[in-house]
């Protein structure tokens, strides 16, 4: 695949910034309150993207995660890694310019750019950095559809190395649904986001909120070893 000077540049000054994101804890407390609400979480795995909601198991996490959320006053994020088992509450953290980076209850980490993961921690073979040449702000609200752009990847192999991979990527608007996020309903518009190289290929799924824009959930993919990270965002009160 090729991609112009202007795109690679754009992605290599994006990826420097998604791996500069993470932050450190702000407050000993919330580090506190994820410790407590770790110990009380169940593992379970979200439901298909047809139901787009928790299972039994991970609803009562879900409900954790509503109350650590609203105790702190701070967004948060319900993630599901089907491949890996695990089910996590994470709070957000801090700020890095359009990067937020938000805390496991099992101390992982994502950093999301207007709702996109660009980087992660602790959830297996973990993202380094990740851009794309698409301003993660705009890909679902402004052009037409279908749309084309670049993604850049990079991920530490088993000997520390790292790895660097381009792909073509192309995002579809494949519909509407309403979900329920913890107990709150949200009216989506869904979307589908293929990438492939001549090595690899993946898919991504979206519902971002009707009018709002705001990626209440995701199915975005981390690595081909950890698989797809799926992400229910839980706004404060």
């Amino acid at each position: 695949m090729r991609i112009s000077i202007l795109k690679s540049t754009a992605l290599a000054s994006a990826m420097t910034l998604s791996a500069c994101s993470f932050l450190a804890p702000e407050q000993e407390s919330l580090g506190g309150l994820l410790v407590s609400t770790a110990k009380s979480t169940v593992s379970g795995r979200l439901g298909s993207k047809k139901t787009a909601g928790p299972n039994k198991a991970a609803a009562t996490a879900a409900r954790q995660a509503l109350d650590l959320i609203n105790r702190t006053g701070r967004s948060g994020l319900l993630t599901t890694t089907p491949k890996l088992g695990r089910t996590t509450v994470m709070v957000e953290e801090g700020r890095n310019g359009p990067h937020v980076t938000y805390r496991g209850t099992n101390n992982s980490s994502l950093t999301l750019n207007a709702g996109i993961v660009n980087a992660s921690r602790g959830i297996g073979v973990d993202l380094i950095a990740q851009a794309t040449s698409q301003n993660p702000a705009g890909l679902f609200t402004t052009g037409s559809f279908p749309k084309e752009y670049a993604r850049a990847q990079r991920h530490l192999d088993g000997e520390n190395h790292l790895l660097s991979a381009e792909f073509l990527c192309v995002i579809t608007r494949t519909g509407t649904e309403t979900i329920t996020i913890v107990t709150r309903k949200r009216a989506t518009t869904t979307f589908e986001e293929t990438c492939k190289n001549d090595r690899r290929a993946f898919r991504n799924r979206y519902w971002v909120g009707s009018g709002s824009g705001t990626i209440w959930q995701s199915q975005q993919s981390i690595s081909s070893l950890s698989g797809h990270v799926i992400i229910q965002y839980i706004a404060p009160k």
